[in-house]
């Protein structure tokens, strides 16, 4: 979210390459804007679930190789 003028705008910033891409999502309070956080909050989630997988995967690999 960048502030500008008293008001909040969110922005997707990404990369492409080497370069920061900066696309205008639209006014904090807008539905689009609901819904960009509302997946973007999905995908941190699945991101810590695979981490949490990853780690399981590798103590039980361990513990299959500790025999």
């Amino acid at each position: 979210m960048k502030m500008k003028s008293g008001r909040k705008y969110a922005y997707l910033a990404y990369r492409k390459g080497r370069r920061v891409i900066t696309d205008y999502v639209g006014p904090e309070a807008s539905p689009k804007v609901k819904h960009v956080v509302a997946l973007l909050q999905k995908r941190r989630k699945i991101l810590r679930d695979i981490k949490a997988l990853d780690a399981d995967s590798a103590r039980l690999q361990k513990m299959i190789n500790a025999k």
